[in-house]
């Protein structure tokens, strides 16, 4: 009985560790629309330590016995939910991040560009590069 009431805690941890990380993604995904990167990093580290703790439940979960019972069937309904928001949130931010990341690309060529024009602009003096003796009398 008190394997059973660990067992559920373990999985209860999990739930709420997986539902901290669903929060955190969406502000990720304010974070990213509004380009605070030192945000974005902030919140990636808090939930790549939550990350951590859910793989740390995972293995203490791995050892013990199966259970079964309607309140854990819940719990796991509930997690693959969360896992599956989770998932469709990250794929909307990976293509807000790779759209912004071939602007950002494309803003460089163009400036890129624009600094070669302005060189063609700028008055150099020439300089000889090499020395031509006469030995023609």
């Amino acid at each position: 009985m008190n394997d059973k009431v660990n067992t559920i805690q373990l999985w209860r941890k999990k739930e709420q560790a997986l539902q901290s990380i669903y929060l955190i993604t969406i502000e990720m995904s304010k974070a990213i629309s509004k380009e605070d990167t030192r945000r974005v990093d902030r919140l990636l580290l808090r939930r790549q330590n939550l990350m951590e703790q859910v793989d740390s439940v995972e293995r203490r979960l791995s050892e013990k016995k199966t259970i079964g019972c309607d309140e854990l069937d819940l719990i796991n309904e509930s997690i693959r939910q969360v896992g599956k928001k989770i998932q469709s949130i990250d794929d909307c931010n990976k293509k807000l991040v790779l759209t912004k990341h071939d602007e950002y690309k494309k803003s460089l060529r163009v400036l890129g560009k624009q600094k070669q024009g302005m060189k063609a602009y700028i008055m150099t003096t020439r300089q000889v590069d090499g020395m031509y003796f006469d030995t023609k009398k």
